[in-house]
């Protein structure tokens, strides 16, 4: 599914209304508050016109009976700039009170739809470049959204009080200076709508453009870099993804230029209406001196607040569009959130019977098939499997069969398009995979390199043992890794990576990291994807015999293109373009010399 058929934009504002909400959500008190010490200061200036108006009167004409006297006016006058002065002082404290509330709030509810988003999701780029608009320093996105909105709301709300007070002098200035601003009105929404098109079409070519810096700058791949003489290409590269943005940007402004010409005529049009009108009714005796020092004087900064406020609802309308882009994702994730499992439809099995002692996790898999939603190939195609409670299995095939891909259905990370998947031990009845993912533990071959202490990085694998020392001894000696505890001058509490702290690692310790995780776990079934390419083939055999000495009682899957595992498992799958093409022992497979014994057989001098 599309972003642009699960989300259509009726309007520019709906962002801004969601986010009005989310800041009311967030903490009601501090936006009524900040709501009224942003108008409270813009409706003082009718005090100010009307003061005004008065003194003139009064200093020019004899005062008639009941009439303020000038000491009235200017202590109104003080009045209102004492209001001012107390709203003004309060504003920026209660601003980024509420900035910093809203901006938790927001990426909290972005965070929630990550988490509870499928893994499937992040392999459409669609959906990808959603998120990372949705995230994309939404903070001072915020920020600059909401100081956006107060301008043009403090500015209207002085273009409101001046307008009243202009009413009261003649009631058709209003009309005709109103008249003179719908041009920038409207020219400025076509601009708002210019700008986040030309973003959003650009959201693939900014992410390249990072990453290429990232190249040019990484350390890790600096060898490479050079040694391949990459440097210049990489270079260029950026500099065509900078150059193509920056064309599109500068037609934008161009026409914006242009747009902003054509509106401030009508503008100049609708004053210079307006001041030969009251000119006019003095003339005629209709309106007083007084009534013409607060036009000239005032007109012009009603002109001025309305140009303000038609620019300042213009970047509220760009700054929406970007802010809409997280509005956008919780619609998408919210669509999204639950389709994995209406995918995959459990069937009924006989439940075995109870046992206290660990069994490992049995798995039915009954004519699954699978294609990335961005692919049009099928990766899985019709699986039919049974793996029984405490089996180890390995998964061979040469690179790209669909191995990984496999086992990611099996334990519940994908969902099939078609097909079925349920586990089932002597504990639990049926489930499907969703339901005992926190009973299943893996380390892929794209594992997770976190650059954070060594306790979080083994304490992930169950959280609630992080804290415990001497069951993170026992995972990091069952991983092998006591040795990275041993070189930490911080012990458990030192960081791992160059991040935050100064101890790197090789591929092969990363990897023995995301094993100690998953032993950590103590999990009835348990995952171990292709080893690092960093091992050679006997180090790579030495690593699955200890994982599979260390797996006893639990069911275990092992995948590899390399065959140094086969020999461990109680049952080999072979596949090849999606499907299982042979199933058995070592043993087995090699009599029926098939695929598996043509694998076997080219990498046999790797292993004597």
């Amino acid at each position: 599914m599309s972003l642009e058929k699960s989300f259509e934009r009726k309007s520019l504002w709906r962002p801004i209304v969601a986010m009005v909400i989310e800041l009311w959500r967030a903490h009601p008190i501090a936006f009524i508050v900040l709501i009224a010490t942003t108008v409270i200061p813009g409706f003082s200036y009718s005090v100010y016109v009307l003061a005004m108006r008065g003194l003139i009167n009064a200093l020019v004409e004899s005062p008639t009976s009941g009439a303020w006297d000038i000491p009235t006016y200017m202590l109104l006058y003080i009045a209102a700039i004492l209001v001012e002065m107390t709203m003004n002082m309060l504003r920026p404290i209660i601003l980024v009170y509420l900035r910093d509330h809203a901006t938790y709030h927001i990426q909290s509810r972005i965070y929630e739809q990550v988490a509870n988003a499928s893994l499937i999701r992040f392999e459409e780029g669609e959906f990808y470049d959603c998120l990372r608009r949705a995230d994309n320093n939404l903070g001072d996105r915020l920020t600059e959204l909401l100081n956006g909105m107060l301008l043009p709301l403090w500015q209207f709300s002085i273009a409101a009080s001046i307008a009243g007070t202009l009413f009261v002098v003649h009631p058709w200035i209003i009309p005709i200076m109103a008249l003179g601003i719908i041009p920038s009105l409207l020219l400025q929404s076509k601009r708002a709508h210019m700008v986040y098109d030309v973003q959003r079409k650009h959201t693939l070519t900014d992410r390249l453009r990072h990453y290429y810096q990232e190249l040019l700058t990484d350390r890790h791949a600096a060898a490479e870099v050079r040694l391949f003489g990459l440097s210049r290409f990489l270079h260029n590269r950026w500099a065509h993804s900078w150059r193509t943005r920056e064309k599109d940007v500068l037609n934008v402004y161009k026409r914006d230029s242009g747009y902003h010409a054509f509106g401030g005529f009508w503008e100049w049009l609708s004053y210079a209406g307006a001041l030969s009108l009251i000119i006019y009714s003095v003339i005629t005796g209709q309106a007083t001196i007084g009534d013409l020092a607060v036009v000239i004087s005032y007109a012009t900064r009603f002109q001025n607040f309305l140009q303000g406020t038609v620019q300042g609802v213009g970047n509220i309308l760009e700054h929406s569009e970007f802010l809409g882009d997280a509005f956008e994702f919780f619609v998408l994730a919210k669509e999204q959130e639950k389709e994995p499992v209406k995918q995959i439809r459990p069937s009924y099995i006989e439940t075995k019977q109870a046992s206290d002692t660990k069994q490992g996790l049995a798995i039915t898999a009954r004519d699954i098939t699978f294609t990335y939603p961005s692919r049009t190939e099928t990766v899985v195609k019709n699986v039919n499997l049974q793996i029984e409670p405490g089996e180890k299995i390995a998964i061979v095939g040469e690179n790209g069969a669909g191995k990984t891909t496999l086992v990611k259905l099996l334990i519940g990370l994908y969902a099939p398009d078609s097909g079925e998947i349920y586990m089932v031990d002597g504990n639990i009845e049926k489930r499907t995979p969703e339901e005992v993912q926190n009973r299943v533990a893996a380390v892929f071959q794209d594992y997770a390199k976190f650059d954070l202490k060594l306790r979080e990085n083994i304490g992930f694998g169950q959280l609630d043992a992080m804290s415990e020392d001497a069951r993170l001894h026992a995972a990091a000696h069952q991983a092998d890794i006591l040795d990275i505890h041993a070189d930490l001058s911080d012990g458990w509490d030192g960081y791992l990576g160059r991040k935050f702290g100064d101890r790197d690692l090789s591929g092969g310790q990363w990897q023995k990291v995301a094993l100690g995780r998953a032993y950590l776990k103590d999990a009835d079934l348990v995952v171990l994807d292709e080893p690092t390419s960093a091992l050679d083939p006997k180090s790579e055999l030495a690593l699955f015999e200890r994982f599979v000495d260390l797996t006893e009682n639990r069911t275990a899957l092992m995948i590899s293109h390399r065959l140094g595992a086969a020999r461990l498992a109680d049952r080999v799958i072979v596949m090849a373009g999606g499907q299982i093409v042979e199933s058995g022992s070592h043993e087995e497979l090699l009599k029926l010399n098939g695929e598996y014994a043509r694998l076997f057989s080219a990498q046999a001098q790797w292993y004597q």
